[in-house]
């Protein structure tokens, strides 16, 4: 997961809903059924009501509770599974609000893959379910895929990954999936950093959601017709390999994040957070107090302020705590300390022109520099403007000649080096370490998402040919590899999907580059 760049942040936040609404008599007599017995039930089974949605060919259960709420004292604690002890239905019809999040377009916003005003709340872990018809009652177990989305650690939601054409696609190619997506904690509530979050062992909270979702997916998939045996995931954050089979990540790899210390990640900003709680007395748990704030007021005014002071960038993401990542993926990567399983890894050829944001020399090599806990030494900088030279020609988005689209010619540039240090390099690295231990922006970063959900779809004027065939062609391949385990040619080749077909072809582009940027890894922080 990476922080993303946004010129406009708003902190968001909307009334708690109601844990579980009435299951009303006309969805009990029409919805799929699914039976599930978690053990916190004691062994009494809790029906989940789903549904099938208008034009649609498969069964939905969403809005599954499947973590404790956390809020009040479980506030900035790792995640617990859902306590179902008092709970004997489940109301499964509709997506349940998004997690509190920094909205990465404003407070108003509201897009698939960014809920703003269509709602969030503190009180967000839920997780849906969405099978081929019957498949509850159905004696074969399907191969479980299980979807995290992306954001930055900032934002998104469950819903971006509704599978509308994914199902069916899967369907038509034979390969049909139980298909899982769920919200886990972001921003202020998933990815907080300092000394007093450090003490209280709150450091990087969104993980372990994932873990925690994991769980419930093996102890309770089997009664949607879905296989514990078999969970694969899609563009994982490190979860307890135990819990999933495969893995396929999308535009980066787990070393690609710029991570420090939990405690040592700008003490001064979170002194100040606390300080706006009212919860600056070190004499007291000033987690413990801040726990007590009220998140739709003292909460969120206190961030809004706080990234008003500080880079916001430099506050949220994950960190070293000891707890989940012991040490930098990087380093870890280079121990064998990983999830040894099958994996697919991948990225877009363009990654960095939805990233990149310096416009001239000097904000390229302020860019380059850093800043918080990372910069880079004045060699590093000086080498670097030397493999990434202001010639449109070589920037990206690639093969473009030298067509500037109408911006400076810094952001071919920009978005080149962008592109490479932050999803590129860390893709190589990865899959050259795991090899060697045997187990008009071009395609921008994120441009993958809707070929990966299917939907490029005929009748529809912005995608033609080219695009439904590559939307097909990936989500073969990636139902193949969960159906069968194989992940394509060997070495340093990668499969290029295009609209004309499919190649393999050298991963040896930019050689020189990749390996400075891995040579001065420390200064990235990997």
């Amino acid at each position: 997961m990476l922080l993303i760049s946004a010129a406009l942040l708003s902190f968001v936040a909307a009334s708690p809903l109601r844990r579980q609404a009435q299951v009303t008599e006309t969805q009990q007599a029409s919805s799929p059924v699914a039976t599930i017995y978690p053990k916190s039930a004691n062994g009494q089974g809790i029906t989940v009501h789903g549904t099938i949605r208008p034009n649609e060919d498969f069964d939905s259960y969403m809005g599954i509770p499947f973590g404790q709420p956390p809020v009040g004292d479980l506030r900035w604690t790792p995640s617990q599974l859902y306590d179902y002890n008092q709970t004997t239905s489940i109301n499964g019809t509709d997506y349940r609000q998004a997690c509190m999040q920094l909205s990465l377009l404003g407070a108003d916003s509201a897009t698939p893959d960014n809920p703003g005003a269509a709602g969030v709340s503190e009180d967000c872990l839920f997780v849906n379910v969405f099978t081929p018809k019957g498949a509850s009652t159905s004696d074969d177990k399907l191969p479980v895929w299980v979807s995290i989305y992306g954001g930055g650690c900032l934002s998104g939601s469950a819903q971006a990954g509704d599978p509308v054409n994914l199902m069916p696609t899967a369907n038509s190619f034979g390969l049909p999936v139980v298909y899982v997506t769920f919200n886990y904690r972001l921003a202020g509530f998933g990815f907080v950093s300092g000394p007093q979050f450090a003490k209280s062992g709150s450091g990087n909270l969104g993980v372990s959601d994932v873990t925690t979702v994991l769980q419930w997916v093996q102890e309770n998939i089997g009664a949607f017709g879905g296989d514990p045996q078999r969970p694969s995931v899609l563009q994982y954050l490190q979860p307890d390999q135990e819990l999933f089979q495969y893995g396929i990540i999308m535009s980066g790899a787990p070393s690609i994040s710029t991570l420090g210390p939990i405690a040592e990640v700008q003490p001064q900003a979170w002194n100040r957070f606390f300080e706006l709680l009212n919860c600056s007395d070190t004499s007291v748990d000033q987690v413990q107090c801040a726990r007590k704030a009220i998140y739709t007021t003292d909460v969120e005014n206190a961030y809004t302020q706080l990234f008003k002071e500080f880079n916001r960038g430099n506050l949220i993401g994950q960190t070293i705590d000891g707890r989940i990542l012991p040490a930098t993926p990087y380093s870890l990567l280079g121990q064998g300390r990983y999830a040894h399983r099958p994996f697919i890894v991948g990225d877009v050829t363009d990654e960095g022109t939805a990233i990149a944001s310096a416009t001239n020399a000097s904000s390229f090599i302020a860019n380059i520099r850093g800043s918080g806990l990372f910069t880079r030494s004045n060699e590093t900088i000086q080498k670097l403007l030397e493999l990434y030279p202001d010639e449109p020609s070589v920037g990206s988005p690639y093969n473009t000649g030298d067509n500037l689209f109408n911006k400076s010619s810094t952001y071919k540039r920009a978005s080149s080096y962008s592109g490479d240090s932050m999803f590129q390099v860390a893709r190589r690295n990865w899959l050259d370490v795991t090899y060697s231990q045997s187990s008009p922006k071009g395609a921008f970063h994120g441009t993958e998402l809707n070929f990966t959900r299917g939907r490029p779809t005929e009748g529809q004027p912005w995608w033609d040919e080219e695009d439904i065939n590559v939307s097909k062609a990936l989500l073969e391949y990636w139902l193949r590899f969960i159906y069968q385990a194989y992940g394509g040619p060997a070495e340093r080749n990668t499969i290029k999907l295009e609209g004309t077909g499919r190649s393999v072809v050298k991963d040896d582009f930019r050689t020189e580059q990749f390996d400075f940027i891995n040579s001065v890894n420390t200064e990235y922080s990997r």
